[in-house]
């Protein structure tokens, strides 16, 4: 059917087309990959990639007395096939995190693992804290099935949950009423918020674990503040909160 249609479809307007293949292509890849920490940074460097596609796929379709017809063929058919499976490969397998440490991104592989040995080795009432404003901390609470004090994409459905859900975003300084009346988040709060700010809201909540995401340097000032390593998979970390 494929070749059928190329055979009858003028290459030049094929040639615009085949930017959309790789269109879908991105926006599976951004979808299944559940990497929100970064995601905006792998996001843009797919549409750069896309953009560069759809620049070097014209002037390759409509160079036609250069490419044979069975080229062009077998061309369409990989394309098709990518469009096709590409979004749907395995995110979390070795070959996917490999390609995604290409992009200097936080992998879902290695925070995934984190969650699995967290949720073998700890009880069920466990209450660990991470970045609210991250949806990373979301999804470290579905893998490991542990409480977390508070994470703007769990967001409850019940009045008194929700009162509860912002007194503790308003309290670590996640969201502020500004003077219209209106609540404002404020994403970097994670990063900008004092150690010594963590250390109270984790012990005000009961959270004996902080989940963080970061480098040597930060992970000495928080080593230096009392936390102790309790696990970690690359720049992923769970500290034990000192008490």
């Amino acid at each position: 059917m494929i070749i059928f249609l190329s055979e009858k479809l003028n290459f030049t307007a094929i040639s615009h087309l085949a930017p959309v293949g790789y269109m879908l292509i991105l926006a599976g890849y951004v979808i299944r990959v559940e990497n929100i920490y970064n995601g905006y940074d792998v996001y843009y460097k797919f549409l750069a990639f896309t953009a560069f596609m759809y620049v070097v796929s014209i002037p390759i379709w409509d160079t036609s007395r250069k490419i044979t017809k069975l080229l062009k063929q077998v061309l369409i058919i990989v394309s098709a096939c990518l469009v096709a499976f590409l979004p749907w490969f395995n995110i979390h397998s070795k070959e996917i995190y490999t390609a995604d440490k290409m992009f200097n991104t936080a992998t879902s592989y290695e925070l995934r693992t984190l969650a699995e040995e967290f949720k073998q080795s700890t009880d069920e009432d466990t209450i660990f804290f991470g970045d609210p404003m991250n949806a990373q901390t979301a999804y470290f609470r579905l893998y490991s099935e542990r409480n977390s004090v508070v994470a703007f994409k769990n967001m409850p459905f019940t009045d008194d949950g929700l009162i509860e859900w912002v007194q503790r975003l308003t309290d670590f300084g996640a969201i502020q009423m500004n003077d219209d009346g209106y609540f404002q988040s404020n994403e970097y709060i994670f990063t900008n918020q004092s150690i010594k700010n963590k250390i109270s809201f984790c012990q005000q909540y009961d959270a004996e674990y902080l989940l963080a995401n970061v480098n040597e340097e930060m992970l000495n000032e928080y080593l230096d503040a009392g936390f102790t390593v309790y696990n970690n998979k690359g720049t992923w970390y769970l500290l034990n909160v000192p008490q």
